[in-house]
């Protein structure tokens, strides 16, 4: 059995910090799509992120996607599909995106409406930030 020291486990706890911390602001000074989906992959694929880590980076990236000129909604979605628990947090970042798209045929509408609904039947509560007040 491998025993792992505190100098150890204090220094990955340490890189995972920093790591988070890098991808952070660089999702944050992202100018395109390319770039956002390098981070992204990263974010996937690192040993050392923790899990939460890992959440938090991906609905930061989420919320890029959704409401930044450098984004892409489409791929937002597929982002949020890729999701496999999400919180209130992922859905209301959705809803909001969904709800503040303009133009179109009103299709955006009913679907954040089914994920309003889909947050129901997961037992979501949703809070003020669901469906705000314009």
């Amino acid at each position: 059995m491998m025993m792992v020291t505190l100098l150890e486990f204090k220094t990955v706890e340490s890189l995972s910090l920093t790591l988070k911390s890098t991808l952070s602001r660089l999702i944050e000074q992202c100018k395109n799509l390319r770039e956002l989906k390098k981070i992204h992959t990263q974010i996937l694929k690192s040993p050392i992120l923790h899990l939460g880590d890992q959440y938090h980076l991906i609905t930061r990236l989420l919320f890029f996607c959704s409401f930044s000129n450098y984004g892409s909604f489409s791929y937002a979605t597929n982002v949020f599909h890729m999701i496999k628990n999400p919180d209130l947090r992922v859905y209301n970042i959705m809803i909001r995106a969904y709800t503040s798209m303009e133009g179109g045929d009103g299709t955006h509408f009913c679907k954040a409406l089914m994920l309003y609904k889909q947050m129901f039947c997961k037992d979501i509560v949703p809070n003020c930030l669901t469906f705000p007040s314009f």
